[in-house]
Order: C-alpha cells, then sequence, then structure tokens
C-alpha cells in the first residue's frame, strides 16, 4: 500500500513540476504508463534543472529502494514460494521468511511514504 501511495504521489508532483497544465500532463503520464522506476528517474532529472529541488539526493536513494522493494513484492515475492507445493514445511519455512521481511520494510516503507505525503500535499494544489 505504501510503496503504491509513493508511486501515485511521484506522479503527481512530477505533474506539477512539469511545464504546463498539471491536469493535462497527469493525463499524459497516465496514458504514457511509466513504471515507477522511471517516473523517479523522469522527477530526479527534472528536479536537476530546477533552482529548488523538491528532494535530496539521500532523497532519491532511498526513492530508489522503494522501487526495488516495490517490485519485489508486487512481482517476486510469491513466486519465492508458490511453487514448493510437495512439502509444506518448506513452503512455511519460505511464506514465514518473506512475512517476516515485509514486517521489516514496512517501517521503511511507512517512512518514507509520510516524506512523500508531506511534499505532495505542501506542492501539488
Amino acid at each position: 500500500m505504501y510503496c503504491q501511495c509513493v508511486e501515485e504521489n511521484i506522479r503527481r508532483i512530477y505533474a506539477e513540476r512539469m511545464p504546463g497544465d498539471a491536469r493535462l500532463n497527469l493525463l499524459a503520464i497516465e496514458e504514457e504508463r511509466l513504471t515507477m522506476g522511471q517516473m523517479v528517474t523522469k522527477l530526479m532529472e527534472l528536479d536537476k534543472e530546477l533552482p529548488h529541488p523538491l528532494f535530496e539526493k539521500e532523497d532519491y536513494d532511498m526513492l530508489f529502494t522503494v522501487v526495488r522493494k516495490r517490485n519485489y513484492y508486487a512481482h517476486q515475492v510469491y513466486i519465492s514460494f508458490c511453487y514448493i507445493s510437495d512439502n509444506d514445511e518448506e513452503f512455511e519455512q519460505c511464506y514465514a521468511r518473506a512475512a517476516k521481511q515485509l514486517q521489516e520494510d514496512q517501517k521503511t516503507l511507512y517512512d518514507l511514504y509520510e516524506i512523500v505525503e508531506e511534499v505532495r500535499y505542501a506542492y501539488v494544489h
């Protein structure tokens, strides 16, 4: 959930930062169907060109960490244990590892969500 909210906030912030009408920019972004990683890269490039960047280098490093975590949870986590069907104990161990990792990542993802949400509130009209 936090990854999806960060991704949407990045889209909205980028649409606002781009020249032109933010609503039309957001529609164009949605039509382009950019990945989260592509959106973060585009925002970072645009931010570098503007006199007052919204995010620092460390913030972008964290955003790219969230991109990797989001991709893992969205595309890979289930695969890591779903094909272990003949060994219930191995399945449970893999599932428990994935659940533990998600619990550990939850705090980091929440913290970044809060940072990006504050920027969106302050910047997006």
